[in-house]
């Protein structure tokens, strides 16, 4: 996984809602793409308009890990169908 998938993922696991604009405060180009990955990747998110801060006027979304997909998940780099 690379390290902004790593750095999303260490946001989300801590089960509280991450607003997309902590994320591109870690200096990524589209943390949407990074999120977009991850679901393909197995995990299930959640999403909702961001009530965190009224800065980016309700723009943007708020994301919280819900959990992964066993089906989904990757072993030894192929997926489980």
């Amino acid at each position: 996984m690379n390290s902004q998938l790593n750095k999303i993922l260490k946001l989300l696991e801590r089960g509280d809602w991450v607003c997309t604009s902590q994320m591109y405060a870690l200096y990524m180009s589209d943390p949407r793409r990074r999120l977009c990955d991850l679901k393909e990747k197995g995990y299930i998110l959640e999403s909702k308009k961001c009530s965190l801060h009224d800065f980016h006027r309700g723009g943007s979304k708020m994301w919280r890990l819900i959990g992964e997909n066993a089906l989904n998940s990757e072993f030894e780099g192929e997926k489980v169908e």
